[in-house]
């Protein structure tokens, strides 16, 4: 009968413990992987609707290319879908900012953001609702906005 010393206990259950931290790892790496899938796939459905929404009704997309008004547009539906796009683009932006978006993946949303806020009715729109988003948010739509303004 062969009994093994406490030394050879010890480096085998640290072998063991190795063994299992690194299986747990890769396990992490996986949930990870698939969080991010979800996140990105749920984002593409929710572009698809709010895209839906703008090509299903193409004044839409032309009142968008006029200022705000803020006595005549108060109550437009508009404002809703400027303010479903604009939640949208703020769930997008903290997503990437918690890590769940790819470099290239943010480069290409953060394209349509811009492209979205620096069309006239929502960059007008935006001085009435800016208040209702987190500081760190509004600065960032503020700068694109200014970018945007100082290009034209």
């Amino acid at each position: 009968m062969c009994i093994l010393g406490s030394e050879t206990l010890n480096l085998i259950q640290s072998i063991v413990v190795i063994i299992t931290l690194g299986i747990t790892l890769w396990q992490m790496n996986k949930s990870n992987k698939v969080t991010k899938s979800q996140v990105i796939s749920t984002l593409h459905q929710r572009l698809d609707n709010i895209n839906s929404l703008a090509f299903n009704n193409p004044e839409l997309y032309n009142r968008l290319l006029l200022d705000y008004d803020p006595i005549k547009d108060q109550y437009s539906s508009l404002n809703s879908y400027v303010d479903m796009t604009r939640t949208f683009f703020y769930e997008l932006y903290y997503h990437n900012k918690k890590g769940l978006l790819g470099k290239d993946e943010w480069k290409s949303w953060e394209q349509s953001i811009e492209d979205f806020l620096t069309l006239p009715y929502v960059s007008s729109y935006w001085l009435n609702k800016r208040v209702d988003y987190a500081l760190e948010f509004s600065d960032y739509i503020d700068k694109i906005i200014q970018n945007g303004k100082s290009q034209v």
